[in-house]
């Protein structure tokens, strides 16, 4: 995922997909196999099937990049504050 519009489009599929899983009745999954109904814009239904494990699996890459962009903030933000400091008159 290298741009920031790749991300929002991964971010939302696996929100989706996770959100289709919580709300599905246990008794319904019976294999690693979840099938997701959907409608496109023009208003044509379908559906495809996700394996779960492979929505989790993508959770959690998309967890440890968010997580590895947000360190990197904060060690910018730590950088950016010494340099203010710096720069202060007395």
């Amino acid at each position: 995922m290298s741009d920031k519009k790749d991300l929002i489009k991964t971010i939302d599929r696996i929100k989706w997909y996770l959100n289709e899983i919580k709300c599905s009745d246990p008794e319904d999954i019976e294999s690693n196999d979840l099938e997701i109904m959907g409608e496109t814009q023009s208003g044509q239904e379908g559906f495809f099937t996700v394996q779960i494990n492979k929505v989790a699996g993508d959770a959690l890459e998309l967890v440890n990049q968010l997580e590895a962009r947000n360190a990197d903030f904060e060690a910018l933000n730590l950088e950016l504050a010494k340099l203010r400091n710096k720069s202060t008159c007395v």
